[in-house]
């Protein structure tokens, strides 16, 4: 695991919780976490997270808007419903999307890796992959990696 091994989890409950494992999960006691909510959006800020083989898991409610931002590690969002921001600089991006025609506008880029899934087309360029689309759905999905893989799941 890398600097980072967050699992985002959409629920039914209005409740946020946040789960560590794995072999060095002691060291997640020092982290600390800011979450920030606006309406249907949640902003959730984590401080001194652990640096090896322990992953977050945060199940959040299912309708929920989405905005999250890391350095490295690995990110996979599932099973949430709403309006997805999502932006990693190094490390593997998987976000589940099981209805493409939920969505309207999509955007979708990798800098330096690849874009994986064909819910919305077939990504395009050389050197690193985007895709665009705009479909008639009420939810956005913006997501960008600068180094590694976007994996869009059913």
């Amino acid at each position: 695991m890398k600097d980072g091994d967050f699992r985002i989890v959409g629920v039914d409950s209005d409740d946020i919780t946040i789960r560590t494992e794995g072999k060095n999960a002691d060291l997640a006691k020092h982290m600390k976490v800011r979450l920030q909510r606006s309406g249907d959006s949640l902003d959730l800020t984590f401080l001194n997270v652990p640096k090896n083989e322990v992953q977050v898991t945060i199940a959040i409610p299912k309708d929920t808007n989405l905005f999250a931002r890391m350095r490295a590690g690995d990110l996979s969002v599932d099973g949430v419903a709403g309006d997805k921001d999502l932006e990693l600089l190094a490390g593997d991006l998987r976000v589940g999307v099981p209805d493409p025609a939920e969505y309207g506008p999509v955007d979708l880029s990798v800098r330096f890796g690849d874009v994986s899934g064909r819910q919305f087309g077939d990504p395009r360029g050389l050197m690193g992959n985007s895709i665009k689309h705009d479909g008639t759905g009420k939810y956005r999905l913006h997501a960008h990696v600068f180094a590694g893989d976007l994996t869009l799941q059913p």
